[in-house]
């Protein structure tokens, strides 16, 4: 899980993961064989992590509606920039938060970004 995550943040993608069925509920007892973390874990580290949202549903045929809701969150992002004071080209993760003032209103973003990394020097 690790390697999946920082490869979606240092490429900047956004992660929807679904759980079906038996995973359907936030309550799903299974844990992952390699670092018996939960798999609801997982998948809520996954989603939050990277920005997007995890989906639990109960049966298949509820697969559409979650996918509606995916294409419903895609086509309504907003970017914002920042420029920030550590101007250090060293590669290293930078965390971020984001929130907003009106109640009733959620974000959903990264959590962070990877700082530009400084181009090795041609040698000569």
């Amino acid at each position: 899980m690790n390697e999946a995550l920082q490869r979606a943040l240092g490429d900047e993608v956004m992660i929807f993961p679904i759980g079906i069925g038996k995973w359907g509920t936030e309550q799903a007892p299974e844990a992952d064989p390699y670092t018996r973390m939960p798999l609801r874990d997982i998948l809520n580290t996954l989603g939050s992590a990277a920005g997007g949202e995890v989906l639990f549903l109960s049966r298949p045929r509820q697969l559409a509606e979650a996918f509606e809701r995916v294409a419903e969150a895609l086509r309504n992002q907003y970017a914002i920039a920042y420029t920030s004071d550590d101007q250090r080209k060293d590669g290293s993760w930078r965390e971020t938060r984001l929130g907003v003032l009106k109640k009733g209103l959620t974000v959903t973003a990264r959590r962070g970004y990877y700082a530009p990394k400084q181009p090795p020097r041609a040698s000569g």
